[in-house]
């Protein structure tokens, strides 16, 4: 779905932020797309500990007007392959309120597959009830041996990571 949107609107060169759901948990299908890199650091940290490519670097040397570096061995379809996995984590708003705690972040913070968390919305902070959007409270940005690990691990984030919300 990403490559068809990319030749559908003609896009060659550079990074796009994509993002996509999956329709009845099975057919994807797309929601936006910009010519961007995405936000919070995130495409850089998944890109650079899944292939090793330094991503950031990649997509200023297109920006300029340079040439992309040559990709590290490749596999099939001319993509790198995999030196390992990684995850970003989205820490949901679970309600609405003003936030009073938000439990597990410490604990994700002090594993060691966790490199960053990266908290938008501190207690204190007021998460408007839906359609408002105030932001994700948390990305919690992970690398593993492999994909399978990655999952794992987010349902551990799932079942650990709660908002408090003051009454």
């Amino acid at each position: 779905e990403v490559v068809a949107a990319h030749a559908a609107l003609g896009i060659t060169d550079g990074p796009t932020h994509t993002e996509l759901r999956l329709r009845a948990g099975l057919r994807p299908y797309l929601l936006e797309m910009a010519a961007r890199v995405g936000g919070s650091g995130v495409s850089q940290h998944i890109v650079s500990h899944v292939t090793g490519v330094d991503f950031a670097a990649q997509a200023l040397r297109i920006a300029v007007g340079l040439p992309p570096e040559p990709l590290p061995a490749s596999g099939p379809a001319g993509m790198p392959e995999p030196i390992g996995a990684a995850g970003n984590y989205i820490v949901q708003c679970g309600g609405s309120g003003r936030i009073a705690a938000i439990h597990g972040l410490d604990e994700a913070r002090a594993d060691p597959r966790v490199d960053h968390v990266v908290q938008m919305l501190p207690p204190g902070d007021l998460v408007r009830p839906y359609p408002d959007f105030p932001g994700y409270p948390a990305f919690v940005l992970s690398r593993h041996a492999d994909t399978a690990e990655t999952e794992e691990f987010h349902r551990h984030l799932e079942r650990t990571i709660r908002i408090e919300y003051a009454e």
